[in-house]
């Protein structure tokens, strides 16, 4: 399971970033990923969650090279949060 989030410092428009946090299902791997990226310095919120989303797609494809071995099927769920204004 994947959480995101993308956000931007104080305004509309600014320095942004993104992270994103694996949380194993497996019951013999008790691993808890983080991953943070610095998306710019004039970006929008938009620009921000687009970001993390791609960071969590990058974790998963990650994490399941890491499971192949472990079985042939695995699923894996992100759940991205969008701020509306």
């Amino acid at each position: 399971m994947i959480f995101t989030d993308g956000s931007v410092w104080e305004v509309s428009v600014g320095s942004g970033s993104c992270a994103s946090v694996l949380f194993s299902k497996s019951d013999d791997d008790d691993d808890v990923w983080v991953q943070t990226l610095a998306v710019g310095t004039k970006v929008s919120a938009f620009e921000c969650d687009a970001e993390d989303v791609g960071l969590g797609i990058t974790m998963a494809s990650q994490y399941l090279q890491k499971a192949c071995s472990r079985n042939t099927v695995e699923d894996v769920y992100i759940f991205v949060t969008v701020k509306m204004l």
